[in-house]
């Protein structure tokens, strides 16, 4: 979870399987922004005057969920190779019945920052070479010779959905 100060909270260790996005959990990976971005009057839960926390993420959240979600792109190679193709809000799952993440989410802020991230870290080459160091880690893999396999063979559709908590 990302917390308003730009903290990363997990919820799941890495060799797990979450539960984030019912129906997606095994080809999806899940970011949780803390906080209720949906302001519609007349929708439950709407935290359109605050009552239940932050109305719209803070800078340091959008900073912090754009470089995991960033990470994650560059970790995972079978993701669509496009961020608007790869990464998808919550609501937009199929069998999603949630407004999730929410109307006053800023969801094109997110993704442009995410797109920042990948192409400063395209034209680095010491980060480059510290996110090749950081693939070789053991732990990132819920399965990590099928990660492998996977990624020598056809590439499989793997999505990062945003939700809200």
């Amino acid at each position: 979870m990302i917390m308003p100060d730009g903290s990363i909270r997990p919820f799941c260790r890495w060799d797990r399987t979450g539960n984030h996005a019912k129906g997606h959990n095994s080809n999806t990976l899940g970011v949780s922004f803390h906080g209720n971005f949906h302001s519609q009057p007349g929708d439950a839960w709407s935290n359109h005057d605050g009552r239940y926390g932050n109305t719209v993420p803070t800078e340091a959240q959008l900073h912090a969920g754009a470089r995991l979600i960033a990470l994650w792109r560059s970790l995972y190679a079978y993701m669509p190779a496009d961020v608007n193709d790869g990464v998808v809000q919550h609501g937009q799952l199929d069998g999603a019945s949630t407004v999730c993440p929410g109307n006053q989410f800023p969801w094109q802020a997110l993704l442009d920052q995410v797109k920042k991230f990948e192409a400063n870290w395209q034209a680095s080459p010491t980060a480059q070479e510290k996110l090749a160091l950081f693939r070789r880690k053991p732990f990132l893999y819920v399965d990590a010779d099928k990660y492998r396999a996977a990624e020598a063979s056809v590439p499989v559709n793997k999505t990062a959905a945003i939700q809200e908590a």
